[in-house]
């Protein structure tokens, strides 16, 4: 990584420029936006992560998880601009549209969106986590399919039903990279929740739990709340699942050919 410096159009050397500032006695820290020098195509959280799965860099890894969950900051606007009283253009979305994107240009955010589809409806909040544990389980117990997929990272053999695959929690021995928030299944049913928001094709509802998710003796921990989302289909999101009509091969061809040096 090189840093170019130039002062009036002349170019400058590291060692020149860090004279200058020191002589200058410049306190103020310098921002890099790099947004403004980062490919965009890496920028999304789910194709940060499957960008450090491919180079082993645990670091990118948690820079996804907190991209997941951050909201974008927002720009200024300049004070010509709001005296203008532009009227909102409006872009009429068709079903098709979606599904289109998804077909043509594969990421973890449209299977996401497909794993969404294919498990909630109209009538049922469901929970993403309930969401990402149906389609991991679906493909577990499938013999033919790949257990070194990435669908199952994150995820554990149930104590009590060697059948089934639990989420890893965050606990003191487990390493963050290792746990289900940070897996690509639940970064892409993030980041699907957010592409079937733009459309307007689920509505949501914020939940809180309140207690351990298993038995533990501290009783801080029984008092801990835990805010969560649910969500449901609208009756154009419904419409759209109903037109899909080979949704689930599409979630298993996409996972199918994402694995890992690791099995689940």
């Amino acid at each position: 990584m090189d840093f170019a410096f130039k002062l009036k159009g002349l170019e400058l050397t590291a060692t020149e420029a860090k004279s200058l500032l020191n002589a200058a006695d410049q306190k103020t820290a310098f921002v890099i936006d790099l947004e403004q020098h980062v490919d965009a195509k890496i920028l999304s959280a789910p194709d940060l992560f499957a960008l450090s799965i491919e180079k082993k860099d645990p670091t990118l890894a948690a820079l996804a998880s907190r991209l997941a969950f951050s909201k974008p900051e927002s720009k200024p606007v300049k004070k010509a601009q709001l005296s203008v009283k532009t009227p909102p253009v409006l872009r009429l979305i068709k079903k098709s549209d979606l599904i289109q994107e998804c077909l043509e240009h594969p990421t973890y955010k449209t299977v996401g969106a497909a794993m969404i589809l294919g498990k909630v409806d109209s009538n049922e909040f469901r929970a993403l986590r309930d969401i990402a544990c149906h389609w991991v389980n679906q493909y577990w117990n499938d013999e033919k399919y790949p257990d070194k997929s990435l669908l199952f990272k994150g995820f554990k053999n149930d104590p009590k039903d060697v059948r089934r695959l639990v989420p890893i929690e965050k606990e003191h021995n487990v390493l963050r990279s290792e746990t289900y928030y940070v897996c690509p299944t639940y970064l892409a049913i993030t980041a699907g929740l957010k592409l079937l928001q733009q459309y307007g094709f689920v509505t949501t509802e914020i939940r809180w739990s309140l207690g351990a998710r298993k038995a533990v003796s501290d009783p801080r921990a029984q008092s801990t709340r835990r805010k969560y989302f649910v969500l449901k289909l609208t009756d154009a999101g419904m419409q759209v699942k109903q037109e899909w009509g080979d949704l689930e091969r599409y979630i298993s061809n996409f996972w199918r050919t994402r694995v890992s040096e690791k099995s689940a």
